[in-house]
């Protein structure tokens, strides 16, 4: 019985001594594991760096204050608001950029467009002026020339007998020879003109007068008419039957229908015929500066018959 008992108690401290072997074994491997975890964790920690720990020791502090969980969904909510505050602004920076990129190609589009509608305007009255040459050519030589239209004395005469003369710009025969320039475009001061011509009658009938005279003077004839009106102090342009090949255009509030006309003029490219008629003297000074011939109201009073 004892030698049964002493067979079992040296089994047991024999399993003992094997479980305790396996236990440290195990736990070596673990520690060994241990190990590695830590240095693996070590790692991390240097390459997560200063960020990585200030983010750890504020998560344990919340931890232990029983906040961590408010205060980074707090965090987290607030953080979300502001992305979507600066995604809006972005948004809203992109479509400004977008519609800056499309007014700027829009701009240049229509700069392109206003020079190709000049230079084609100014071909097509080179190639119309070329046609008119061509004709002239095959008249019969003229018998008067054009050294003989300036005023001067002939020899042995004493006087300007029998010698042409330059024409005034009050002359209508003048204008009626500007207007068979090809490609003209002929503008009117209208006012200038229509006081002249009717000064005592109401303003809407000078302008139905005198936009109904300029149409019978160049129907028929291809010529771009402008008639323009003053409308400096006009709040909003009265209406004014136009009719076909004549173009009538009012001064923007605050701005004088002399400086409109200086600007139409401008506009043009230069080699085209542009007649201005007005009786302003620093309107017909300023427009001829600019490549325009200027004929006096009057001239255009007595063209239309008036």
């Amino acid at each position: 019985m004892v030698a049964d008992q002493a067979a079992a108690i040296e089994r047991l401290k024999t399993q003992l001594s094997e479980a305790r072997s396996e236990t440290k074994a195990v736990r070596d491997k673990f520690r060994a594991r241990v190990d590695d975890l830590k240095a693996e964790n070590t790692t991390l920690r240097r390459t997560l760096g200063t960020t990585r720990r200030q983010l750890d020791e504020a998560r344990d502090a919340a931890q232990k204050a029983g906040e961590w969980v408010d205060t980074v969904r707090r965090d987290a909510e607030v953080a979300a608001r502001e992305a979507d505050a600066e995604v809006r602004r972005l948004k809203g920076r992109i479509a400004e950029l977008e519609q800056e990129t499309a007014s700027a190609k829009r701009a240049a589009r229509e700069g392109r467009d206003v020079e190709t509608m000049r230079l084609r305007l100014l071909l097509e009255t080179i190639l119309d002026s070329a046609s008119g040459l061509r004709r002239e050519l095959a008249l019969p030589p003229a018998e008067t020339m054009p050294a003989d239209t300036v005023d001067a004395v002939a020899p042995g005469t004493g006087d300007t007998a029998g010698v042409g003369r330059a024409l005034h710009p009050d002359d209508p025969a003048l204008l009626r020879r500007l207007l068979e320039l090809p490609r003209l475009h002929l503008v009117v001061d209208g006012y200038n003109v229509s006081k002249t011509a009717w000064p005592t009658a109401p303003l809407d009938q000078q302008r139905s007068r005198l936009v109904s005279g300029v149409a019978s003077l160049v129907a028929g004839k291809g010529i771009e008419t402008t008639v323009v009106f003053d409308g400096a102090d006009l709040p909003n342009a009265p209406a004014v039957p136009a009719p076909r090949g004549v173009r009538v255009r009012f001064s923007p509030p605050g701005v004088i229908a002399d400086d409109l006309i200086r600007q139409l003029v401008e506009a043009e490219p230069q080699g085209r015929p542009v007649v201005v008629v007005s009786t302003d003297r620093e309107v017909a000074e300023t427009t001829t500066a600019k490549g325009a011939r200027a004929v006096t109201a009057a001239a255009l009073v007595a063209a239309m018959g008036l």
